[in-house]
């Protein structure tokens, strides 16, 4: 059987997309804030809409950084139908 775990070094937070304004940022509501993010795939999503999809954020920890959180996985699922596993 094959383990398609993906480790992260840390936590990460929990969150629903609220928009992408730009190919870089996404905004995202975490705990009722609204934050934005650091987007690492800058290309189309396929044709996704992403608003109100539930995603996984990472902390970073340079204070150098714009934005302090990133995007590490977003579900396609439907809010109401996503298996959130943290």
């Amino acid at each position: 059987m094959i383990d398609n775990t993906i480790v992260f070094p840390e936590e990460l937070l929990s969150g629903t997309i609220i928009r992408r304004p730009n190919r870089f940022i996404i905004d995202v509501e975490i705990d009722g804030e609204q934050v934005s993010c650091h987007c690492p795939t800058t290309g189309r999503i396929g044709n996704l809409v992403l608003d109100d999809l539930p995603c996984l954020l990472s902390l970073s920890r340079n204070p150098q950084r714009k934005t302090p959180f990133t995007v590490e996985a977003i579900s396609v699922d439907p809010p109401e139908l996503a298996d959130n596993r943290s």
